[in-house]
């Protein structure tokens, strides 16, 4: 019982001294005997479109990110809960709307940036969900024995009722002054690890 799937999607459109550069990515993912969907193969290729581009509408570059975060304490508990691009999606009956202190989190989230210069973003745009992987202390990102495999939101869509559940949604727009910024990756990088198949 070996199953498998595949999606392809372009992630990146730019204009560069060449010409206009494609970026597709694609991931196969395969499930043995009934078991969750694990990435088993990605793929990356890149297109050159010979000529010179001076329109950079349509323009834009998409990644995927995880990250596992330790809620060791009440603080990180209260910085989490400051961030109003962190809201409360489903929590188990009678719990509260924040991580539970001890647990890991699991963020993945899709950053999506639109360019209206050559190497200057026009808007950032995050979509993604978090949930809570484990109780217990925070797994060794080397191995992530004992927490349950991630699986891409595409083919699991919204977790069970009974788990916590957050929403990450972000907006940032050029202001005429500074490119937009991704507040959401910089949380993350400086506050937490990348999932073990980020790495």
């Amino acid at each position: 019982g070996e199953s498998v799937r595949s999606r392809l999607r372009i992630s990146e459109v730019r204009n560069e001294r060449a010409g206009r550069v494609v970026t597709c990515e694609g991931i196969i993912l395969r499930s043995m005997s009934g078991e969750g969907w694990r990435p088993w193969l990605r793929l990356r290729s890149r297109f050159l479109f010979r000529g010179t581009f001076t329109d950079h509408s349509g323009t834009f570059s998409a990644t995927e990110r995880s990250f596992d975060m330790h809620v060791k304490d009440e603080t990180v508990r209260q910085v989490l809960a400051s961030k109003a691009w962190f809201s409360a999606r489903r929590a188990p009956a009678g719990e509260a709307e924040m991580p539970p202190v001890g647990c890991t989190l699991r963020a993945k989230f899709r950053t999506v940036v639109e360019f209206n210069a050559a190497g200057r973003s026009k808007s950032v745009r995050i979509q993604g969900a978090a949930t809570v992987v484990s109780s217990v202390e925070p797994p060794d990102v080397s191995s992530l024995g004992g927490v349950r495999p991630f699986e891409p939101l595409e083919e699991t869509g919204d977790p069970p009722s009974d788990e916590w559940a957050w929403s990450l949604s972000f907006l940032s727009e050029d202001d005429g002054i500074s490119a937009a910024f991704d507040a959401v990756s910089a949380f993350f990088e400086r506050h937490a690890q990348p999932t073990a198949q980020e790495m």
